[in-house]
């Protein structure tokens, strides 16, 4: 218990050294009259902004993937035969699927198959 404290503290400690010898370079670069320093801070800084900006944006592409995704399978499971039938719910067929499968058409069963296949691919992609 007292170790894993300490691991997590030594942890805390190493990166707000790492912080502050950041933000000293950073505060020297500012006040010094070099412009050279300056000039690297700033672009060190914006390679850094760029690479937030392409990440906010990737991930951002991945939620609106992930939305689209659950509203196609809404309306699929709000589909005459699934979802909810005169205000009580109906298993969906994932959650009954051992027991319907054997009487699922072959289309049904291709259809099934792929819904799980693109559920998979999303969540390995997130």
């Amino acid at each position: 218990m007292l170790e894993e404290k300490n691991r997590v503290l030594m942890e805390r400690l190493f990166k707000s050294e790492k912080h502050l010898k950041d933000m000293q370079e950073t505060y020297n670069a500012i006040t010094s009259d070099q412009d050279s320093l300056k000039d690297k801070k700033i672009i060190d800084l914006a390679k850094k902004n760029r690479v937030m900006q392409v990440q906010c944006e990737t991930l951002k592409d991945k939620a609106a993937k992930a939305a689209e995704f659950a509203l196609n399978l809404k309306k699929e499971n709000d589909r005459p035969g699934t979802g909810t039938k005169n205000g009580t719910y109906v298993e969906s067929p994932s959650k009954t699927m051992d027991s319907q499968i054997g009487g699922m058409s072959q289309y049904a069963k291709g259809k099934l198959t792929e819904t799980e296949k693109r559920v998979t691919k999303l969540r390995n992609e997130n």
